[in-house]
C-alpha cells in the first residue's frame, strides 16, 4: 500500500528546503541589486569626473568665455601665444602680458595650491 502520509512529510521538507533557497536567492538578489544602483551611481560619478576634467583642460572657444576680468588661459593663433590673460571690459579687448592680443580660445586656470 501506497504510504501518502510519507510522501506529504517528504513534500513538505523538500518545499520548505525550496522556500529556504528562494529567500537566500531574494536576499543575493537585494543584495546584488544594491550593488548594482551603488556601481551605476559610481559610474555616473567618475563620467561626470571626466567631463567637468575635459572642460578644464579643453580648449573652447572664445565666444563662449565670460568677459568679466577673470584670468584665463588664452590662445592667440597670430602670434602662437598661448598665456595668461583677461578681458579688459572698459576696451573691450583681451589682455595677456600687458598687450592687447586677439585669443580665438580659452580654457580655464587651474586653483592655485593650497597654502600651509
Amino acid at each position: 500500500m501506497f504510504d501518502y502520509r510519507r510522501l506529504s512529510e517528504v513534500l513538505e521538507k523538500e518545499n520548505a528546503t525550496l522556500r529556504s533557497h528562494i529567500a537566500e536567492l531574494e536576499v543575493e538578489n537585494t543584495k546584488r541589486r544594491e550593488e548594482f544602483i551603488i556601481m551605476c551611481d559610481r559610474l555616473i560619478s567618475k563620467e561626470a569626473c571626466i567631463a567637468e576634467l575635459e572642460a578644464l583642460t579643453t580648449w573652447q572657444p572664445i565666444e563662449t568665455a565670460q568677459k568679466d576680468g577673470t584670468m584665463r588661459r588664452l590662445y592667440d593663433p597670430t602670434y602662437r601665444h598661448q598665456g595668461d590673460g583677461f578681458h579688459f571690459s572698459d576696451l573691450g579687448i583681451w589682455v595677456s602680458q600687458a598687450v592687447e592680443i586677439h585669443p580665438t580660445h580659452w580654457m580655464p586656470l587651474p586653483k592655485p595650491p593650497e597654502e600651509k
